[in-house]
């Protein structure tokens, strides 16, 4: 398939080149415009490559990990990118307006992805997000996490919760 736009066994490490950008000196004006355009370009070329991976997996081109699910469960990794739909697969936005809610959730996420790096604070990461609207459905694409697909999710969060609340994670080291 000429999906890719690396040859084969070369795909991009998204998360760590757009984390090694975000490192890059700063301190004078020429480091700062090298640095910028560094993070424009790694931002812009992920862009592109979530955005052609989202058309097709709407169009059927890209099998899910989890094939024997319905579409609207169904979860993507491609070109070390993972891909979700906006759904509410587990009731979790049920009183709030199931999938409308699920979608409109989504931007909230990017948007908090968005704050947080505008910061640009030294030693913040955060994933490389991306929103895909297309034929009526909304795909989120992220850089993944390193080490997430080897290991419990739970081992890897260390601030935050990840079961809706129910559980928060605490570190002194964040607060």
């Amino acid at each position: 398939m000429a999906y890719e736009e690396n040859l084969p066994g070369q795909t991009r490490e998204w998360n760590e080149e757009l984390q090694v950008t975000r490192e890059l000196p700063r301190e004078k004006l020429q480091e700062r415009l090298l640095r910028d355009r560094a993070i424009f370009k790694s931002n812009s070329d992920f862009i592109v490559a979530a955005t052609r991976a989202a058309v097709s997996i709407v169009n059927g081109n890209i099998m899910a990990i989890n094939p024997g699910e319905n579409f609207k469960q169904r979860m993507f990794i491609w070109n070390n990118m993972f891909f979700s739909l906006g759904f509410d697969v587990k009731d979790h936005y049920k009183n709030f307006g199931g999938d409308e809610a699920a979608f409109a959730a989504t931007v909230s996420d990017l948007n908090g992805v968005k704050a947080y790096s505008s910061l640009d604070a030294s030693g913040l990461y955060t994933l490389g997000t991306v929103i895909v609207d297309y034929r009526g459905y909304r795909i989120t694409a992220q850089t993944i996490i390193p080490g997430i697909l080897e290991k419990e999710q739970e081992q890897s969060v260390i601030y935050g919760s990840i079961d809706f609340g129910k559980t928060v994670l605490t570190c002194d080291k964040y607060k």
